[in-house]
């Protein structure tokens, strides 16, 4: 695996958030709020370089824990727009090279406004009132991106970071 330090610091903004879709299979609904719900993620990941986006889009489906039903009673797609200054420096072939931190936060934040928008959407729905899970981002992570080792986030590296240049002592000062 390619080494993964990143020491320069880049600055990022949402740039957009839109929702592709949402739909709420109505028959399958308990009405009887006696069922709790799990939420199922997939995710696509695009960028444009030249325009500094990467679009990170979510689609969350929501189950029944029961597993009494395998279709989901409701889904809401949301695609999130993230600029980033100078991305088109920081493209490797097909790649974006980010630090893996960076990662992390897109998906807590993309998780964070699905939530936000689908208890929206079913504010006036038979949905309504129903509890939606939470999840640790951290866990949804390790799947997703399996080949970043989230519990090094936060720590120091353990050896010194790529471009760093180690200064030699000088005899005699």
């Amino acid at each position: 695996m390619r080494e993964r330090i990143y020491t320069e610091p880049f600055q990022y903004a949402i740039n957009e958030i839109k929702v592709v879709s949402f739909a709420i299979n109505e028959p399958l609904v308990d009405t009887t709020n006696t069922k709790s719900i799990r939420a199922n993620f997939n995710y696509s990941l695009s960028f444009d370089a030249e325009k500094g986006i990467v679009n990170f889009s979510l689609k969350t489906s929501f189950f029944y824990d029961d597993l009494t039903i395998d279709q989901p009673i409701a889904f809401i797609e949301v695609e999130n727009h993230f600029f980033i200054e100078n991305l088109k420096n920081k493209v490797d072939g097909k790649d974006v090279i980010l630090p893996d931190a960076f990662w992390l936060t897109i998906l807590g934040m993309s998780i964070t406004h699905s939530r936000a928008l689908f208890a929206h959407y079913i504010g006036s729905t038979v949905l309504h009132g129903k509890l939606i899970p939470i999840v640790n981002p951290v866990d949804v992570a390790k799947a997703f991106f399996p080949q970043i080792d989230f519990t090094a986030i936060g720590k120091p590296p353990s050896k010194p970071p790529v471009k760093q240049k180690t200064l030699k002592k000088k005899k005699g000062l």
